[in-house]
C-alpha cells in the first residue's frame, strides 16, 4: 500500500520514483497497476543484485527467460545454471491477491453498485 506522507525521504523517493514511473501520461487503473507492478519487480530485481549473496547479475529485469533458460539447462545436463535462484514456476497458485486491490468494505459496494448509472453515456477505456 502506498502512504502519501509528504516530507519524510521515504516517501519523497517513492513518489519521485511513481512520477518518473508515470510521467505525464494519463492512464487508468490497469495500466497503472501494471506499471506498479513492473516497477516493484524491478526494485526487488536490484536490491536483490545489491543484497543477497550470489544473485546472479543478466543485464535485464525478464527473469521468466532465466526460468526457462534453468528448467531447459536442468532438464538437458541434470544441473542448474544458478542454483540460488527460484523458478517462479516452482509456486502453486493460492488464493491471495497481489498488486492493486479494493479497499472497501460490502455495503459500500453494495451502495455504489445500487447507484443508476446510464452506461451509455459513460465512456470508459480498459486500461
Amino acid at each position: 500500500m502506498l502512504e502519501s506522507m509528504r516530507g519524510s525521504n521515504c516517501t519523497e523517493s517513492s513518489h519521485m520514483g511513481l512520477i518518473t514511473t508515470f510521467g505525464s501520461w494519463v492512464v487508468g487503473l490497469q495500466m497503472s497497476d501494471c506499471l506498479i507492478q513492473e516497477r516493484h519487480h524491478r526494485h526487488n530485481h536490484n536490491v536483490s543484485e545489491m543484497r543477497r549473496s550470489g544473485f546472479p547479475q543478466f543485464g535485464h529485469y525478464d527473469t521468466w527467460l532465466v526460468d526457462v533458460l534453468q528448467m531447459l539447462e536442468e532438464r538437458n545436463f541434470g544441473h542448474l545454471l544458478y542454483p540460488g535462484l527460484s523458478n517462479s514456476s516452482d509456486y502453486i497458485q493460492t488464493p491471495e491477491s497481489m498488486g492493486t486491490v479494493a479497499v472497501h468494505y460490502k455495503e459500500l459496494a453494495d451502495t455504489v453498485n445500487g447507484l443508476p448509472i446510464d452506461f451509455s453515456k459513460v465512456h470508459l477505456s480498459k486500461e
